[in-house]
Protein backbone atom coordinates (compact mmCIF):
# COMPACT_ATOMS: atom_id res chain seq x y z
CA UNK A 1 0.00 0.00 0.00
CA UNK A 2 1.48 3.54 -1.22
CA UNK A 3 0.88 6.05 1.28
CA UNK A 4 -0.26 9.58 -0.47
CA UNK A 5 0.44 12.95 0.89
CA UNK A 6 -2.72 15.14 2.00
CA UNK A 7 -2.62 18.63 2.06
CA UNK A 8 -4.00 19.36 5.65
CA UNK A 9 -6.11 23.19 5.15
CA UNK A 10 -7.98 25.13 7.42
CA UNK A 11 -9.55 28.04 5.81
CA UNK A 12 -10.29 29.53 9.78
CA UNK A 13 -6.48 30.55 9.82
CA UNK A 14 -6.10 32.56 6.90
CA UNK A 15 -1.92 33.13 7.82
CA UNK A 16 -1.57 29.59 7.40
CA UNK A 17 -4.21 27.72 4.80
CA UNK A 18 -6.67 30.35 3.74
CA UNK A 19 -5.23 31.47 0.97
CA UNK A 20 -4.72 27.73 -0.87
CA UNK A 21 -8.09 26.64 0.88
CA UNK A 22 -9.77 29.49 -0.98
CA UNK A 23 -8.15 28.92 -4.36
CA UNK A 24 -9.22 25.02 -4.38
CA UNK A 25 -12.81 26.38 -3.63
CA UNK A 26 -12.01 28.73 -6.57
CA UNK A 27 -11.04 25.74 -8.91
CA UNK A 28 -13.90 24.04 -7.28
CA UNK A 29 -16.72 26.99 -8.43
CA UNK A 30 -14.75 27.17 -11.68
CA UNK A 31 -15.53 23.73 -12.52
CA UNK A 32 -19.54 23.84 -11.17
CA UNK A 33 -19.77 26.98 -13.86
CA UNK A 34 -18.42 24.77 -16.97
CA UNK A 35 -20.62 21.48 -16.04
CA UNK A 36 -23.55 24.15 -15.31
CA UNK A 37 -22.73 25.62 -19.05
CA UNK A 38 -22.27 22.46 -21.11
CA UNK A 39 -25.43 20.78 -19.13
CA UNK A 40 -27.57 24.03 -20.72
CA UNK A 41 -25.80 23.18 -23.55
CA UNK A 42 -26.79 20.18 -23.86
CA UNK A 43 -30.05 21.20 -23.36
CA UNK A 44 -29.75 23.80 -26.18
CA UNK A 45 -28.62 21.32 -28.19
CA UNK A 46 -32.48 19.47 -27.96
CA UNK A 47 -33.83 22.60 -29.15
CA UNK A 48 -35.00 23.56 -25.67
CA UNK A 49 -37.21 20.95 -25.64
CA UNK A 50 -38.06 19.94 -22.12
CA UNK A 51 -35.67 16.81 -21.03
CA UNK A 52 -34.01 15.63 -17.74
CA UNK A 53 -31.65 18.49 -15.98
CA UNK A 54 -30.07 16.11 -13.62
CA UNK A 55 -29.40 13.32 -16.39
CA UNK A 56 -28.25 16.32 -18.43
CA UNK A 57 -25.83 17.53 -15.50
CA UNK A 58 -24.26 14.08 -14.97
CA UNK A 59 -23.58 13.37 -18.91
CA UNK A 60 -21.92 16.93 -18.76
CA UNK A 61 -19.91 16.13 -15.26
CA UNK A 62 -18.54 12.48 -17.34
CA UNK A 63 -17.60 14.63 -20.14
CA UNK A 64 -15.54 16.75 -18.55
CA UNK A 65 -14.04 15.12 -15.82
CA UNK A 66 -12.91 11.87 -14.79
CA UNK A 67 -15.98 10.64 -12.26
CA UNK A 68 -14.83 7.69 -10.03
CA UNK A 69 -17.03 5.51 -7.96
CA UNK A 70 -17.21 6.49 -4.37
CA UNK A 71 -17.83 4.78 -1.13
CA UNK A 72 -18.20 6.79 2.16
CA UNK A 73 -18.19 4.96 5.83
CA UNK A 74 -19.79 6.46 8.08
CA UNK A 75 -18.08 5.06 11.71
CA UNK A 76 -18.21 6.19 14.79
CA UNK A 77 -15.71 8.23 15.35
CA UNK A 78 -14.20 8.36 11.55
CA UNK A 79 -15.10 8.51 7.97
CA UNK A 80 -13.22 6.18 5.33
CA UNK A 81 -13.68 6.76 2.06
CA UNK A 82 -12.82 4.84 -1.33
CA UNK A 83 -12.30 6.19 -4.40
CA UNK A 84 -11.36 4.30 -7.59
CA UNK A 85 -8.65 5.97 -9.39
CA UNK A 86 -6.81 3.67 -11.45
CA UNK A 87 -6.68 6.06 -14.09
CA UNK A 88 -4.20 8.85 -12.00
CA UNK A 89 -0.71 8.30 -11.35
CA UNK A 90 -0.01 8.29 -7.75
CA UNK A 91 2.55 11.37 -8.68
CA UNK A 92 -0.32 13.59 -10.03
CA UNK A 93 -2.65 13.02 -6.78
CA UNK A 94 -3.76 15.36 -4.31
CA UNK A 95 -6.08 15.27 -1.67
CA UNK A 96 -6.73 18.33 0.40
CA UNK A 97 -8.64 17.99 3.63
CA UNK A 98 -10.92 20.76 5.12
CA UNK A 99 -13.20 20.37 8.23
CA UNK A 100 -16.53 19.50 6.37
CA UNK A 101 -14.93 17.82 3.21
CA UNK A 102 -12.24 15.77 1.21
CA UNK A 103 -11.25 17.22 -2.19
CA UNK A 104 -9.29 15.41 -4.84
CA UNK A 105 -7.59 16.26 -7.62
CA UNK A 106 -5.34 14.56 -10.22
CA UNK A 107 -3.98 14.86 -13.81
CA UNK A 108 -4.72 11.41 -15.50
CA UNK A 109 -1.87 10.33 -18.02
CA UNK A 110 -2.23 10.84 -22.04
CA UNK A 111 -4.25 13.82 -21.82
CA UNK A 112 -7.39 12.45 -20.09
CA UNK A 113 -9.61 13.93 -18.26
CA UNK A 114 -8.69 15.45 -14.56
CA UNK A 115 -10.30 14.32 -11.17
CA UNK A 116 -11.84 16.84 -9.13
CA UNK A 117 -14.00 15.49 -6.42
CA UNK A 118 -15.33 17.44 -3.57
CA UNK A 119 -16.89 14.91 -0.96
CA UNK A 120 -18.82 17.06 1.55
CA UNK A 121 -19.45 15.15 5.02
CA UNK A 122 -22.42 15.05 7.09
CA UNK A 123 -19.88 15.87 10.19
CA UNK A 124 -17.04 18.03 11.09
CA UNK A 125 -13.36 16.24 10.84
CA UNK A 126 -10.09 17.10 12.16
CA UNK A 127 -7.90 17.58 8.83
CA UNK A 128 -4.63 17.20 10.96
CA UNK A 129 -5.57 13.30 11.52
CA UNK A 130 -6.67 12.22 7.55
CA UNK A 131 -4.78 9.85 6.07
CA UNK A 132 -4.42 7.83 2.43
CA UNK A 133 -2.84 5.35 0.87
CA UNK A 134 -3.56 3.58 -2.43
CA UNK A 135 -3.73 0.24 -3.39
CA UNK A 136 -4.77 -1.62 -6.47
CA UNK A 137 -5.88 1.54 -7.65
CA UNK A 138 -8.34 2.66 -5.09
CA UNK A 139 -7.64 5.28 -2.61
CA UNK A 140 -8.31 4.82 0.74
CA UNK A 141 -9.06 8.02 3.46
CA UNK A 142 -9.40 8.16 6.97
CA UNK A 143 -10.55 10.71 8.42
CA UNK A 144 -10.95 11.61 12.07
CA UNK A 145 -14.42 13.23 13.21
CA UNK A 146 -13.78 16.37 15.10
CA UNK A 147 -16.36 15.23 18.03
CA UNK A 148 -14.03 12.45 18.47
CA UNK A 149 -11.24 13.98 18.79
CA UNK A 150 -12.76 16.13 21.08
CA UNK A 151 -14.22 13.64 23.75
CA UNK A 152 -10.32 11.77 23.66
CA UNK A 153 -9.29 15.56 24.80
CA UNK A 154 -12.10 15.75 26.98
CA UNK A 155 -11.37 12.38 28.29
CA UNK A 156 -7.56 12.73 29.08
CA UNK A 157 -8.51 16.15 30.88
CA UNK A 158 -11.35 14.26 32.82
CA UNK A 159 -8.48 11.71 33.59
CA UNK A 160 -6.00 14.40 34.80
CA UNK A 161 -8.57 16.16 36.73
CA UNK A 162 -9.36 12.53 38.79
CA UNK A 163 -5.57 11.45 38.91
CA UNK A 164 -4.80 15.35 40.66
Amino acid sequence: MSQVTVQKLNPSKPAAHGPIAQLLLQEMEQAHRAIEQRAFDRFLERGGSPGDPVQDWLDAEREMLLVPHIEVDHWQDHFEIRLAVEEVPLERLIINALPESIIVQGEPQLNGKPLLRRIVLPEEIDPQSVTAAIRDGVLRIIAEKRSARMSESQRERMETSVAA
